[in-house]
């Protein structure tokens, strides 16, 4: 019999520091499948991501060109175009290895599940920087889990019937996904089988802030408040509390200092400890308390950046596919 059919769906944007490794990684998976096809959905690229994919790709894989919309529109654009039993959603900073199709096809049968979520590492080259939040996040055993981004592959029944991704989100559309699939009693799992290596992981803090504050407007969804959202309000909140009391008391200079410090750090220092119990490690608690302090600095940044939108908010993208290769 056959195995099941299988469509890889990768959107690109001004992706060429890795896009070329990421999609020859993908093709060799597939020659190794068999029974598979790439799919890619460029975003009006300007770096000349677009030229190469025309130039290397246009004989092996479907190509289509789209201005407007979100990423979230690009993956359903790619899984429109589509008939394949699963869809592969892989973003295109992904190193892939050359059996995580095969890997992830026995997955379905063998553990039951509607989600197969990929376990992703770092190049053995990044920063501390990488490497900690990698490990705070990935080093986890196999298991049921929710859906994060990156790669992960999923039955089209599933995909279909809870509507596809959210195309108003401008980030974090997987992780809604992965809610309305947990709701609709769809199943996710996560193994180290199906493995991939992100190389776009931030390797300075600064692209860390960075990257943090643009997935943090993934916060804000019609569903109402969240984990990541609650926790940003909290240190908000104890932020400015503990700024506020130094300044309308008499306490001294030393006090002032750590009631600053304790207001500042709590909630990091919370998160900090709940990933120690998830992966079963401590590991750099004064680097990984640093990383928490500056990913919910990041996200408060977020939340100003979406007020700010929701004031100046523009008619919706027209969303227009442009040509097809």
């Amino acid at each position: 019999m056959s195995p099941k059919t299988i469509s890889v769906i990768v959107p690109v944007y001004n992706s060429m520091n890795h896009l070329q490794t990421c999609l020859d990684s993908i093709m060799k998976a597939i020659e190794q499948y068999g029974n598979a096809k790439l799919i890619i959905v460029d975003h009006g690229s300007t770096d000349g991501s677009y030229e190469l994919l025309v130039g290397e790709y246009s004989g092996s894989a479907e190509i289509f060109r789209i201005e407007g919309g979100t990423v979230a529109f690009l993956r359903n654009e790619g899984a429109r175009h589509s008939t394949a039993d699963y869809l592969s959603f892989t973003d295109s900073d992904m190193l892939v290895d050359p059996d995580y199709l095969q890997s992830a096809a026995a997955l379905f049968d063998s553990i039951g599940t509607d989600v197969i979520v990929a376990a992703f590492g770092v190049p053995p080259s990044s920063t501390w920087i990488a490497k900690a939040w990698n490990r705070l996040h990935w080093s986890v055993p196999d298991g049921f889990t929710n859906l994060y981004g990156g790669t992960f592959m999923i039955k089209r029944p599933a995909f279909v019937d809870v509507g596809g991704f959210n195309t108003d989100l401008i980030t974090d559309e997987d992780t809604d996904l992965g809610s309305r699939l947990n709701r609709a009693g769809y199943k996710t799992y996560r193994s180290a089988s199906f493995a991939c290596v992100h190389l776009g992981e931030p390797q300075t803090l600064g692209a860390f802030v960075r990257r943090q504050a643009w997935h943090g407007l993934g916060m804000f969804t019609d569903s109402g408040m969240n984990k990541p959202l609650l926790m940003t309000i909290l240190h908000l909140v104890l932020s400015v509390l503990g700024v506020v009391s130094t300044i309308v008391t008499s306490m001294g200079v030393i006090d002032s200092i750590f009631v600053l410090i304790l207001s500042s750090l709590a909630v990091p220092a919370v998160t900090v400890a709940y990933r120690f119990y998830r992966i079963k490690a401590i590991m750099q608690p004064v680097r990984s308390l640093l990383l928490y302090y500056l990913y919910y600095s990041a996200r408060i940044i977020s939340m100003f950046r979406f007020v700010l939108m929701r004031l100046h908010r523009k008619p919706p993208a027209q969303y227009s596919p442009r040509s097809r290769v």
